[in-house]
């Protein structure tokens, strides 16, 4: 399935950012799986990033469709409100899924939805789908509580779980405990244990800040540059996007070096990867 989670960081004038970050494993039961497929996905042009955990064939092509026509058709130019926002989209999965095959669907799929309805006002939502449930109750949805400080917002998937024990048991406690880069650096961590086989691949990443679209972002892992599952090359237009390495640090696309005006973000020692290697 996937460990899908959501973590708001806070400035000293309130909420300021709400990051959607995934792994890129696509599973096929326990036979085979591909570590390239996408699952976070956000608008260019308004404060909003869906992800998912689940039925990937139907979360994958439903969100690629949502995003193109709000952001094609701007759709959400009248709509204003987060909670008339949120109802259109939550629409049009549910009238999308109506002729999907259910037959041939995983057990359930969730779908995280970010978005920010004006300056350090974020909001966040799971919607749920469950085959085993009666045909009226198949669907639902909540609203997350945001925490009142940086902090994680949800953890979903296979990995959910065992992702924030990772948290608890090497994080909680260190001196980068609640730090924006702690949340992310603790799913690098975590992928790389193989702790959950249906967990892997590069990170996924996506932001909302307190003004503009969603942003997307680039991520290096070891000595390879991904683009939401998809390893690239060196582009004369690579930094067109935010990229960070597996500490969050700022970094050039192309060097893959941290830049050097960027802030050093140094792990703990206590911190150690799962080969035993202080990270």
């Amino acid at each position: 399935m996937t460990t899908l989670i959501s973590w708001l960081t806070y400035d000293q004038r309130g909420p300021a950012s709400l990051y959607v970050a995934s792994d890129s494993r696509l599973s096929w039961g326990q036979q085979a799986y591909w570590d390239s497929g996408r699952k976070i996905y956000y608008s260019g042009k308004h404060a909003l990033i869906l992800g998912f955990c689940g039925e990937a064939m139907f979360c994958s092509q439903v969100m690629s469709q949502i995003v193109a026509y709000i952001d094609s058709c701007d759709v959400f130019e009248k709509t204003i409100a987060s909670t008339s926002r949120f109802d259109l989209v939550y629409n049009l999965i549910k009238r999308s899924f109506g002729k999907y095959p259910v037959a041939f669907a995983l057990d359930s799929f969730k779908i995280i939805y970010a978005t920010r309805e004006s300056p350090r006002n974020f909001h966040s939502y799971v919607i749920k789908w469950a085959k085993n449930k009666p045909k009226n109750q198949n669907w639902s949805y909540e609203k997350l509580s945001l925490p009142l400080k940086t902090g994680l917002v949800e953890s979903l998937g296979s990995g959910a779980t065992s992702y924030k024990n990772h948290y608890q048991k090497l994080y909680s406690t260190s001196d980068i405990s609640g730090l924006s880069r702690s949340f992310y650096s603790s799913l690098s961590t975590y992928i790389e244990t193989n702790e959950d086989p249906l967990t892997g691949g590069a990170i996924q990443l996506a932001g909302l800040f307190n003004v503009g679209s969603a942003k997307a972002h680039g991520v290096i892992k070891g000595e390879q540059r991904y683009i939401y599952g998809m390893e690239i090359d060196p582009h004369d237009n690579i930094n067109n996007v935010r990229w960070v390495n597996e500490r969050f640090e700022n970094c050039d696309g192309n060097s893959i070096q941290r830049k050097p005006d960027a802030q050093i973000q140094p792990l703990p020692k206590a911190i150690r990867n799962p080969l035993g290697n202080s990270t």
